[in-house]
C-alpha cells in the first residue's frame, strides 16, 4: 500500500490565524502565527483586514514579520509594512512577505507578527486573518 504525505502533495499549502481584536492607538501586541509542520519553504505571507486601513505619518499601523526559529527565539525580521499613507481596502489581500526565492524552514519554526497602531486619537487597527503559503522541499 502507498501513501502521500501531506508535505508530498504539489502546489502550495495554506494556514491561516486570526486576529480578532481591534487594536487602538498607541498599542503593539505580538502574536506567534505559524509553527513549520514540516521541513518547507514559505512562499508568501498575506493579511487580509476585516475593514478599511487609513494612516499618514503621524497615525499609522506597521506589521512586523518576524522569523522565531525552531526554538522561538530567533530575531530574524522578513519584513515590515508600514501602512503610513494612503488607505487600504477592508476584505483585499495585501502581501507582507513575498521573497523572490521562497524561504527554506525546518519543521518547528515559528513565526510571529508584531502589531503596533502608532500616534493620535482615531487610528485603529480592524481585525485581521493572515494567511502564511508554504510548499514541501
Amino acid at each position: 500500500m502507498s501513501y502521500i504525505d501531506i508535505h508530498d502533495m504539489p502546489g502550495g499549502q495554506r494556514d491561516h490565524i486570526v486576529i480578532p481584536l481591534t487594536l487602538a492607538a498607541d498599542m503593539t501586541e505580538s502574536y506567534a502565527i505559524w509553527h513549520a509542520p514540516f521541513d518547507c519553504k514559505i512562499r508568501d505571507i498575506v493579511v487580509v483586514w476585516s475593514a478599511s486601513l487609513t494612516g499618514n505619518a503621524v497615525n499609522y499601523t506597521r506589521v512586523t514579520v518576524t522569523n522565531r526559529g525552531t526554538a522561538g527565539a530567533g530575531v530574524t525580521v522578513l519584513a515590515t509594512v508600514n501602512y503610513n499613507s494612503g488607505a487600504v481596502t477592508g476584505f483585499d489581500a495585501y502581501a507582507l512577505y513575498d521573497p523572490a526565492d521562497y524561504l527554506s524552514v525546518d519543521s518547528g519554526t515559528v513565526i510571529s507578527v508584531e502589531l503596533i497602531v502608532g500616534g493620535g486619537a482615531g487610528e485603529n487597527m480592524p481585525p485581521a486573518a493572515i494567511f502564511v503559503v508554504y510548499e514541501g522541499r
